[in-house]
Parts: structure tokens; C-alpha cells; sequence
């Protein structure tokens, strides 16, 4: 409705306002650095880059590819500098991704971009492929499910995924959405196979890797229910999972959710036996 409407715009001005701020989080500890608008790939719009977090230490290191939210059409690397400072701090490679936002992308243009992205930061020296993970938020972090539950055969895939404020099953979506249509392309009547395709829940199954899901308890944007069903898909499928349930909107846990990123770095220290 039209308070979901001013919300989300809401959201979305923050987020622009994030990424064209100065850098966020804490400093960088010791000998680790921070290579802005490093390339990971190229495309006929230009090339892709992000921003690559290097722990202190030779390695090879535990990675993680971290995938902004906003709406697949809004946002930028920069905005989880503070997710990617932490994990640096912890020893882990970050690489925060940019990736083609919609509408002059649609789906499945950012799943291939995320897939090189992933692919790229597992080819580097510092880097143990063994010991990785995605984590994104919002728009991020249904990108980074896919990226886990949906790899391409032969290729690495993450060990682990972190996934907050996720759109997870579409179909709890309005069928005309313009958030949807925007990104995929049609609405789900014109194309019940793309909205099926794009949604985490549908590849669910018993090889997918753990999953901590956190999300906010009174999130407007993205329903609650979305982390749940997913959480008793993965359950159902044997697939470890964490459901953290915390207090706040779509953007509170985004802004306000250090408690919850330290829980979630615990989780990937504890798989990544860092």
C-alpha cells in the first residue's frame, strides 16, 4: 500500500545516502587494508568492481562475498564496509561486491554476476576456496541464497550463507509488485517460471550449505514469514540452519544490527575454524 510505498522509498534514500558516504565501520586493525574499485569482471555496461577487505597475516584465509541490498535496482559495495571491517578483523578475505541493477538488468543478470564475483575472490592467492561463505542483505542477501542453493555444477560454492531481511519466497509477494517486475522482468501471472526460478526457497535441498537467516520481527518491506518458511524448508531438507528473530524494521536491523552481525561472525568463525 502506499505506507509500504513511502517506506521503502524511505529505505532506499538511506541506502543511496550510505553508499555515497565515507567509509563505514570500524578502522582497520594492524597490517589488514582495504583495495577500493578493484575489477572483478567485465560487461558491455562497463566493468564490475567492489571493495576487497585483506586480514593482517600470508593466509590463505577464510573469504566472504558480501552482497548489498536495495531493492536489486538501488545500492552499492560501500554500504557494507561495516560488515566487511569486521570480518577483516576476524582474518577473514572480504570482497564486497557490485553487481547490474535492475530495471536495465533484469534476472538472472545479478546471479551471474554474483557467480563471477565468488568466483574471482576463491582464485585468490590469499584465499582458502575451502572456507567461504556469501553473506548479503535484503535484495543482497536473496542473491547470495541463490549463490549457495543454486551453483553452477563444477564450480566452488559457498560454505556457508548469512542472509538478513531475505525475500526468500516470492510468492508471498503481491503477483504485480512493481519491486518484482522491476528485477524480473513480468509479473507472476505473465511469468510464473522466472518468479519461480528466482526464489531461494524452490532449491532447497539436503546438500545445501548452513544457513544463519536473521530478521526483523516487524520488517514492512519483507515479511517475517519469508525467514520462516525458509528456516523449516531447510529443516525439513536436514540442512543446518539459524533462525535469529531480533526487534526492528527492514531498515533498523540494516543500520542498528551489530549485535546481530557478531553473532553471525561467530557462526562463520565456528564452520570456517578460524
Amino acid at each position: 500500500g502506499a505506507r509500504e510505498g513511502i517506506v521503502r522509498k524511505l529505505f532506499w534514500l538511506c541506502i543511496a545516502s550510505l553508499a555515497a558516504g565515507c567509509s563505514l565501520g570500524p578502522p582497520l586493525p594492524g597490517d589488514a587494508r582495504l583495495v577500493t574499485d578493484i575489477a572483478y569482471a567485465e560487461r558491455e555496461s562497463g566493468p564490475l568492481t567492489g571493495r576487497l577487505f585483506v586480514p593482517a597475516g600470508a593466509g590463505p584465509h577464510p573469504a566472504v562475498l558480501l552482497l548489498h541490498g536495495g531493492g536489486w535496482r538501488n545500492g552499492a559495495p560501500r554500504q557494507m564496509d561495516v560488515i566487511g571491517r569486521r570480518l577483516a578483523g576476524e582474518g577473514f578475505v572480504v570482497f564486497s561486491a557490485a553487481y547490474r541493477l535492475a530495471p536495465a538488468s533484469r534476472y538472472p543478470a545479478q546471479l551471474e554476476d554474483v557467480r563471477d564475483a565468488f568466483l574471482w575472490l576463491v582464485a585468490r592467492d590469499e584465499v582458502d576456496p575451502t572456507r567461504t561463505a556469501a553473506w548479503g542483505y535484503s535484495a543482497g542477501a536473496q542473491l547470495a541464497l541463490l549463490l549457495g542453493f543454486n551453483p553452477v555444477p563444477g564450480q566452488y560454492r559457498p560454505n556457508a550463507v548469512v542472509a538478513g531481511g531475505t525475500p526468500a519466497v516470492f510468492e508471498l509477494f503481491d503477483p504485480q509488485s512493481r519491486l518484482l517486475t522491476n528485477y524480473l522482468g513480468a509479473s507472476r501471472e505473465a511469468a510464473p517460471e522466472v518468479w519461480a526460478e528466482a526464489s531461494p526457497i524452490q532449491w532447497v535441498s539436503s546438500d545445501d550449505p548452513p544457513v544463519y537467516l536473521y530478521h526483523g520481527q516487524t520488517d514492512r518491506l519483507v515479511d517475517i514469514e519469508h525467514a520462516r518458511r525458509l528456516a523449516r524448508a531447510l529443516t525439513e531438507a536436514g540442512v543446518t540452519v539459524t533462525l535469529d528473530e531480533v526487534r526492528g524494521g527492514h531498515l533498523g536491523v540494516f543500520l542498528n544490527g551489530r549485535d546481530i552481525e557478531a553473532r553471525a561472525t561467530v557462526f562463520l568463525k565456528g564452520l570456517s575454524g578460524s
